[in-house]
């Protein structure tokens, strides 16, 4: 990463002090802050800190090496020091006319994976402009320990990142802010310089590395925020985390987030202070609307609708749904006769408000109805086989669930297993001929990916789903369907489709097929194309390990080019966790070249 300039800004005896930080490494001596010595000159080396700027010792000459740092204390009068101590480690003898020891001092060390938490991101202000009013916090949830953050690394999906290259020291539960403005009515603890770090409001992330101690970094703590399907997603209000889930795992869950609520400027949320609990909901009622049972392919995806009644919410509007962000619906499916609840074999998908349902046209005026598709699961050693699906919702954003079976009764008298939804999976023919045949990772937003049908017939995208996987992640960090995008969901022999960013050049939008937010990779995020349950295709190493800026090998390098796959490859890789040397398979082009996009053309 190239050196940037960041601004801290810490109070001291009352006094907001501004500090420009530059550089990109280096210790930083520590300094003491009391008056010099006062005699005669020191005869010896010489103090390796700034130099004494005070009246000088009053007794002998120092013959030694001399303190590290400046003395923080009123001058030397005798043989003795008798003014306040030195800031940095005592001395280990004591002025004689020689000091026998150096100022060392001994800070605290820089935290290790889940010692400091990301508890609050305000990534679309309303009082201030985005560029004014941007802000996140980092809390350090340790009664004992201090940490030392010099060094550490924030970083966003495509932003240079803030560099701590001086000291910062986060206290035992302190919260730090990090802000794109010197006021944007708080006083942050960081300022980041200009262009070198944003707040993206539909999805992002606030990633800390920090130096482990051997040369290399260590990820601190990450929140990869999704603007809206589980993450909340307000506008004048910060992202804050619920209180009971002050940790860097619980901070991974979206639906352990809601807005924020105490007013600072205008906007809302607690920056440099403790969050406030989350509100919730509580489920009166939820049921498992329809279908009641499935019937058909491995890997099909079936879309399915549940209704929900909360007290003072649901009931408001009689004629549409009465959304909150702390109500949450999912549909999931697991073993035949499993109960979800205690079962963590099950799978589960986000459901969304039906905008189609008219609770007075339904006959259930205090209800509102979610939808979501379902995956259909493998028919085992190729004969039927069967499952269970649900509905449950969540009134406090995923803290607590309740199960909904299929009955009228629904949820009130408990989960029913045998009234669960009853889904019987069929085995599906061959997989498609599928292949990635272009990754495109240009500048700035000019992302694309392109998938070939290799075969003789043809393929039919109906189960199949685009995955990525941030940052060489071991699980999936965006998914993808490619059902909807052709018609009929039918590619033909030969025929690519194209998924790009919405924010492609203009110029290039109309080889893409689709536009999808989701597409936003770097050239350390890995792909993958499963179709059902089979793993068609691969791109990247995804065990968990970051490589970097990107893989590369042969002089091929995934960061700021475009890549197409090599004629002679008529398999997919299927194997996510294995080195992966991009000269193997494929073959580089300048960035931002787009000449045959939605055609293959063999390099």
């Amino acid at each position: 990463m190239d050196c940037m300039r960041q601004i801290s800004t810490r109070a001291v005896l009352g006094l907001a002090i501004v500090v420009g930080l530059w550089g990109c490494g280096g210790g930083n001596s520590r300094t003491d802050s009391g008056m010099d010595d006062s005699g005669s000159s020191d005869s010896g080396p010489g103090d390796s800190g700034p130099g004494d700027s005070g009246p000088g010792d009053s007794g002998p000459g120092d013959s030694g090496p001399g303190d590290s740092g400046m003395d923080t204390g009123t001058a030397d009068t005798g043989t003795a020091d008798t003014g306040t101590a030195d800031t940095g480690t005592a001395d280990s003898g004591t002025d004689a006319g020689t000091d026998s020891g150096t100022d060392a001092g001994t800070g605290p060390a820089a935290p290790a994976a889940g010692e400091i938490v990301i508890t609050e991101i305000m990534q679309n202000p309303s009082t201030l402009s985005d560029t004014l009013g941007e802000w996140f916090e980092i809390h350090n949830p340790s009664a004992t320990d201090r940490y030392e953050l010099m060094g550490c690394v924030i970083t966003g999906l495509t932003d240079a990142g803030i560099m701590l290259d001086t000291s910062l020291v986060i206290a035992p539960g302190e919260y730090l802010t990090f802000a794109s403005n010197i006021d944007p009515g708080f006083v942050p603890d960081v300022v980041w310089m200009s262009g070198s770090f944003a707040l993206t409001n539909s999805s992002d992330s606030v990633r800390m590395s920090c130096p482990d101690g051997a040369g290399g970094s260590t990820l601190i703590d990450e929140v990869l925020y999704d603007g809206g399907p589980i993450f909340p997603d307000p506008n004048g209000a910060s992202m804050q985390l619920d209180t009971s889930h002050t940790n860097a795992t619980d901070n991974d869950g979206g639906y352990n987030w809601c807005d924020g609520m105490t007013n600072y400027n205008g906007d809302l949320g607690t920056p440099g202070a403790a969050n406030e609990a989350c509100p919730s909901h509580t489920i009166g009622f939820c049921r498992l609307q329809f279908p009641t049972a499935i019937d058909t392919t491995e890997g099909a995806l079936v879309t399915t609708y549940g209704r929900v009644y909360v007290a003072g919410l649901t009931d408001v509007t009689t004629t549409g749904n009465d959304t909150s962000p702390l109500l949450v619906a999912m549909v999931g499916v697991g073993p035949h006769g499993s109960d979800p609840a205690t079962d963590g074999t099950w799978t589960w998908t986000t459901a969304a408000p039906n905008a189609g349902f008219d609770p007075t046209a339904a006959g259930e005026p205090n209800n509102d109805e979610y939808t979501g598709d379902v995956t259909v699961q493998p028919a085992v050693g190729g004969t039927p086989t069967s499952y269970d699906y649900a509905y449950r919702f969540s009134g406090d954003r995923g803290a607590s669930w309740t199960y909904c079976d299929t009955t009228d009764v629904g949820s009130p008298d408990g989960y029913i297993i045998a009234d669960a939804g009853q889904m019987t999976a069929r085995p599906a023919g061959p997989p498609p001929a599928l292949l990635f045949t272009e990754y495109v990772e240009g500048t700035s937003n000019n992302k694309a990916i392109e998938i070939t049908n290799i075969g003789t017939s043809i393929a039919s995208l109906t189960s199949c789903t685009l995955n990525r996987y941030t940052n060489g992640s071991a699980t999936v960090s965006a998914t993808i369907p490619l059902s909807g995008i052709l018609t009929g969901d039918a590619l033909a022999a030969g025929a690519s489709v194209v998924l790009c960013n919405p924010s492609i050049l203009p110029a290039t939008a109309g080889s893409c097929d689709a536009l999808d937010s989701n597409v936003n990779h770097n050239g350390d995020d890995g792909w993958d194309l499963t179709c059902g349950t089979t793993l068609i295709d691969s791109f990247g190493q995804m065990n968990g390990t970051d490589p970097g800026s990107s893989w590369s090998g042969g002089g091929v390098d995934t960061a700021n080019h475009t890549l197409r796959r090599n004629c002679g490859v008529t398999t997919g890789d299927t194997v996510i966790d294995d080195a992966f040397d991009p000269s193997v398979e494929w073959t580089q082009f300048p960035v931002d070249t787009f000449s045959d996009l939605g055609t293959y053309t063999c390099p």
